[in-house]
């Protein structure tokens, strides 16, 4: 049975609140704590009123059976970057075990900036081109660090020879339209077959 429930004169936008899961415009909120359902498009807004320069909107992970405003260790932050709302997104992990929360400043893992560049380990990614991605690894240097990017083929079963393992290809486009084109590309393919050990 519904705890409470909420409704409009028309008996439309109604909140459902039951004891342990909330529902907008979903009368069975069943599939989780939080349910937004509507007939064309269901949107959750998380908002800030301010404007100013690093004005972020958050949505924070928790996993702890205290009721403090700490050990946020996990997140996805929107922070403003410039006018009329223009920010990028960062993805925030915190592996300090403390009381400490998430943050950009410290724990940011990967960004997308409003440019279309995309940064892992990395808050700041440097590109020649407007977009581009850039792997940093900040572990210090080793025979078995720096900043990698793996393809891998994996169907549960051992490679056979002439499989592909995997490619990078480089494209444009030739005209105005749709039609792009492949330049050129790097791809790996087994030599002989791999066993399963």
């Amino acid at each position: 049975e519904d705890s409470l429930v909420l409704t409009d004169g028309a008996n439309s936008n109604t909140v459902y609140i039951k004891a342990d899961s909330v529902g907008i415009g979903s009368s069975a909120p069943n599939e989780g704590n939080l349910v937004v359902q509507d007939g064309t498009k269901a949107e959750l807004v998380i908002k800030t009123s301010a404007t100013a320069t690093d004005t972020e909107a958050a949505l924070m992970f928790k996993t702890s059976t205290d009721t403090d405003n700490i050990r946020k260790k996990g997140g996805i932050i929107y922070k403003d970057v410039g006018d009329n709302g223009v920010g990028d997104m960062f993805f925030v992990l915190d592996s300090a075990t403390d009381n400490g929360s998430a943050t950009v400043a410290d724990n940011t893992v990967m960004v997308i900036k409003n440019s279309g560049s995309v940064g892992i380990g990395t808050s700041s990614p440097t590109t020649v081109a407007t977009k581009g991605v850039e792997i940093v690894n900040t572990t210090a240097s080793s025979a078995t660090e720096g900043g990698e990017l793996r393809l891998t083929s994996n169907d549960g079963a051992a490679q056979g020879s002439g499989h592909r393992l995997g490619g990078i290809s480089f494209a444009g486009y030739e005209d105005s339209g749709s039609t792009k084109i492949t330049g050129a590309s790097i791809e790996a393919f087994a030599e002989q077959a791999w066993s399963g050990s």
